[in-house]
């Protein structure tokens, strides 16, 4: 497809020979390495045999090289040494600074302030060689429309731009942007068709929109006769189009709820006049490009929601906002979980007349819950103050001998721990054990998105493609035809709030 694309591209707008480089290499270098690491089109353990000296052994050997190591050495060393070369012979001096500046900030974040220098390798290859080894599991399950989901709720300014920018540089047959719409198309493509789809992956996605969505708006603002627009009254058009836009989507989240009042048929009404008057504005300013000036207002209206979106995601610290960025993370109550046990228990003075403990621990942790309140309390764990056990019983799967069913008392002479935490499963149950303790309340450990973005009822595993695509469009009808799911779309999407809450993985704490 990248290939193709190039292709049909110079066909199209009659390239010559030397604006044409670019454009058919860079496809076909990225579809040559797709093929030689993840098809079956080149044996790479030969090629590695036949370039390497016969004393060093690749493969499973006694002290052999791994031939993915090689493989990842080989494709990282040519592909910065591509990068070098053609930086230098593009900005000199200049690309070197901004090189530089790219790797010290990208090296401080993958080795945690350079205290992980493992960081470095799974950084630039481990992270893509497990996504792809997970292809296989296709964790998640997700809908092939996924993405189209994720991305307004946080992304909408580099969507929006990015694909007015498709169409205009297919159109104007700009070399660079014609790049970029490939880049951003097929990683959304590939992306898309994936088995693993996670949110995470948005900002994969997201990257090279937002090179095409800049490259579109830098194209506008150079655009426009900046002093002759603004002396026909182009400015006005900066703030008429976010308005209308504004006015257009209160009209719209009122007409979903109960009914319409004057005050909404009255910013209708200014919407319309807003619009009107922006028409004959752009029409005004035509020979300034002024018109260009509504589209910034409208990137700046969408900046300041990808901003306030990107606040609320990562500064809201409890439970209360259900985000669909959130595959599964940890639970507000376990940093109460554990500032208790730092106060009562890790931080206090020891007994020194207990039992001293050789097995058991003070605080004793389900296993089921390690992910991810190991985290929390590593330093404990390090130091001897807790451990985390199993709590399982001989029917359950997983269980083996050193699994404590909690089914005897201790005895007088034994230790026993200050605390037990165990998921809600395992808590259910009680046992002798757990007599001599106080339970608390449900707490929440994990917290999953609801996901009811799906398909009532879906079972896509057992869908033929053809089957699935056919219930998913009657299913988008619906949704696209139902009043309530247009206000239940916009409450989420501008106030996050669902109808459903988490799905929770929870736990109880035992304290005697």
């Amino acid at each position: 497809l990248l290939v193709a694309g190039g292709l049909s591209a110079l066909v199209y707008h009659r390239y010559d020979a030397q604006r044409s480089t670019l454009l058919l290499f860079l496809p076909a270098f990225a579809t040559a390495l797709y093929a030689v690491l993840f098809t079956p089109v080149l044996d790479l353990q030969a090629v590695v045999d036949g370039i390497l000296p016969r004393e060093i052994t690749i493969g499973a050997a006694s002290n052999g090289l791994p031939a993915n190591y090689v493989v990842a050495l080989g494709v990282l060393s040519g592909t910065i040494i591509l990068s070098v070369v053609v930086g230098v012979r593009w900005l000199g001096g200049v690309w070197l600074v901004c090189a530089g500046i790219f790797y010290v900030i990208w090296a401080a974040l993958y080795t945690t302030l350079f205290t992980n220098l493992a960081g470095l390798f799974s950084g630039s290859w481990q992270g893509m060689g497990y996504w792809v080894a997970q292809q296989d599991v296709a964790r998640g399950n997700q809908p092939w429309y996924y993405y189209f989901v994720g991305m307004p709720v946080y992304e909408l300014l580099p969507v929006v731009f990015a694909i007015a920018g498709a169409f205009y540089f297919i159109k104007r047959g700009d070399i660079l942007g014609l790049l970029l719409t490939l880049w951003a198309g097929i990683t959304f493509l590939a992306y898309s068709t994936a088995s693993e789809k996670m949110p995470w992956l948005l900002v994969n996605i997201t990257l090279p929109m937002i090179f095409l969505a800049a490259k579109f708006l830098g194209d506008l603002v150079d655009s426009v006769r900046w002093g002759q627009a603004l002396r026909l009254g182009a400015g006005a058009l900066f703030l008429l189009a976010p308005l209308a836009l504004l006015g257009g989507l209160f009209f719209l989240y009122a007409y979903t709820d109960s009914g319409l009042g004057a005050q909404h048929w009255t910013v209708l009404a200014g919407s319309v006049f807003a619009v009107l008057t922006g028409a004959y504005l752009v029409r005004v300013t035509s020979s300034a490009r002024g018109g260009a000036a509504a589209a910034l207002g409208v990137a700046a209206l969408l900046l300041g929601f990808g901003l306030w979106s990107g606040m609320r995601a990562s500064y809201t610290y409890d439970d209360s906002v259900v985000e669909i960025l959130v595959y599964a993370q940890g639970g507000s109550d376990l940093q109460e979980t554990f500032a208790a046990m730092d106060t009562q228990i890790f931080s206090a003075v020891p007994d020194t007349e207990r039992q001293p403990f050789e097995t058991r621990r003070p605080v004793e942790v389900d296993y089921d819950v390690w992910y991810p309140f190991q985290w929390y309390v590593r330093d404990a764990e390090r130091a001897g103050q807790l451990r985390f056990t199993c709590f399982k019983q001989k029917e359950d799967d997983g269980w083996n001998e050193g699994c404590n069913s909690l089914d005897e008392k201790p005895g007088e002479e034994d230790f026993v721990p200050d605390l037990l935490m165990m998921t809600s499963d395992h808590a259910g149950r009680g046992g002798v054990e757990l007599e001599e303790y106080d339970k608390s309340q449900s707490q929440h450990s994990l917290l999953w998105f609801p996901e009811s973005y799906r398909r009532p009822t879906e079972a896509r595993q057992e869908e033929e493609w053809r089957d699935e695509l056919s219930r998913d469009f009657d299913f988008f009808k619906d949704v696209a035809t139902s009043r309530q799911a247009w206000r239940d779309v916009m409450e989420y999407w501008i106030f996050r709030e669902l109808d459903r809450d988490w799905f929770t993985g929870d736990y109880f704490t035992f304290q005697r």
